[in-house]
């Protein structure tokens, strides 16, 4: 439910002082001498405002966010900051994937292969049961790589753009000491084998390192590109988060504004999901994680800010390094991805709605009072999507 707490924490996030550096929340999640400037007017580039104060323009940023990430110094970006055809700079901060356990082999793989997949669907029979694929409806999964070649994708898989190397391979994480996080939470949500969704498209967008780092800097980077090639109906899937972020809020605002669903994670480290972005913001799904006997998981996060609960302990699904083989994570990530495949699902039979109405439709049709330790001020929300096709 939406709270009063919520709400203002957003309105904080949107209307933050002009002319200001704006602090991280961590000094420890700073990425040193990089910053992103948010514009108030159209009429400089950031070539020229980054070349005035001594900055090197690093990305440029022109439909969820009107801005640039820039390298310079501490007092370079103070200077910068009182422009007056700048919003605000701020420093660039860290994300990491909210996903943990990554690298154990699945085994063979019963049908559905995942308690998740069992239970989303209202009851606990041995049998995933789903209203449609998704199909018609294009997920992104902003993350670290995605394994194009994956036989469970069915050649539905494709590459939109790696910011981490500049590229437009994001199926470049082979290494089994790569987190394969991308390629898992892409197949929670969208493969035959063990997707929520399993006819729906989804393009990978590469963020985060494949160690599953990075920053706000190449978050921002890949929203805006979605936002200028998103094929609609369109869902976002966010299995990451960090400190509340004014860049980061800003540039998801937008995204959804323009019309593409965001699913988000609260986080996994047991605090006020209020706390970190973009989960904070009101209108994101956001999702907390239960085990396999429906307790929430130790380090999922929770609160006002969650929107609904779903499987996020021991998930089985596709690997990065074997194009036919699975692996167990756990965390808000898998949890996360369950409830992309469940917005796709809405979308393909309500292919005109709007993320609000996804996500009513997503709260609505929860199953009540199904977990049994939601956390302080969380509602007792699991996902059930029986009825998403109606």
């Amino acid at each position: 439910m939406k709270s009063i707490r919520r709400r203002m924490l957003c309105l904080g996030a949107a209307t933050a002082t002009a002319f200001t550096v704006l602090g991280t929340g961590s000094a420890q999640a700073a990425v040193p001498g990089v910053y992103i400037v948010g514009l108030s007017g159209t009429g400089q580039t950031a070539e020229t405002l980054a070349g005035r104060y001594g900055g090197d323009v690093r990305q440029v940023y022109s439909a969820a966010l009107r801005g640039f990430s820039v390298s310079m110094s501490d007092e370079q970006a103070r200077r910068l900051a009182a422009d007056p055809g700048v919003e605000f700079v701020q420093r660039s901060t860290l994300v990491r994937g909210d996903g943990y356990g990554a690298g154990r082999a699945a085994g063979e793989r019963p049908k559905p292969p995942s308690w998740g997949l069992d239970v989303i669907d209202g009851k606990r029979d041995g049998v995933y049961t789903y209203p449609n694929g998704g199909t018609g409806v294009t997920v992104y999964n902003l993350d670290t790589e995605l394994n194009l070649d994956h036989v469970s994708f069915e050649g539905r898989a494709t590459s939109g753009y790696d910011f981490v190397d500049d590229d437009a391979n994001v199926n470049d994480c082979k290494a089994s000491s790569d987190s394969g996080h991308g390629t898992f939470t892409g197949g929670v949500s969208s493969s035959e084998d063990y997707g929520v969704a399993k006819d729906d498209k989804i393009v990978g967008v590469k963020i985060l390192s494949c160690q599953g780092s990075g920053s706000n800097e190449m978050v921002i980077a890949g929203i805006d590109w979605v936002v200028r090639n998103a094929a609609k109906p369109a869902v976002i899937n966010a299995s990451w988060g960090g400190p509340g972020n004014t860049a980061i809020d800003r540039a998801v605002s937008n995204a959804v504004r323009s019309g593409i669903t965001f699913v988000a994670t609260a986080g996994s480290s047991d605090s006020d999901a209020c706390q970190f972005s973009p989960g904070r913001l009101p209108e994101v799904i956001t999702v907390a994680a239960t085990d396999d006997q429906l307790a929430e998981t130790g380090p999922s996060n929770h609160g006002s800010c969650v929107d609904l609960y779903a499987p996020g302990a021991n998930i089985v699904s596709t690997s990065n390094s074997d194009n036919q083989g699975s692996k167990i994570m756990s965390g808000t990530s898998p949890a996360t991805a369950h409830v992309t495949g469940a917005a796709a699902i809405y979308l393909s039979a309500h292919p005109d709605a709007t993320p609000q109405q996804v996500r009513d439709a997503l709260v609505n049709n929860a199953s009540d009072g199904w977990v049994l330790n939601p956390g302080p001020g969380s509602p007792n929300k699991f996902l059930n999507v029986s009825k998403l096709g109606e």
